[in-house]
């Protein structure tokens, strides 16, 4: 198990895929790798270790 869900609450969220608003969710699979960053305040909801291996 592993991998990573992300809801952006509240500002944006930004990473090499592109720019997620309030109210966007993005799912990562397990070891997933990605730069994060934000440029105002901002307030995501984070869980991980819950999704099923991905064999790719």
């Amino acid at each position: 198990m592993g991998g990573e869900e992300i809801f952006v609450i509240s500002g944006e969220f930004i990473d090499e895929h592109g720019r997620y608003q309030t109210g966007t969710g993005i799912r990562g699979p397990h070891i997933s790798t990605h730069t994060h960053y934000v440029e105002e305040e901002t307030l995501l909801w984070v869980k991980v270790g819950h999704l099923p291996a991905w064999d790719g």
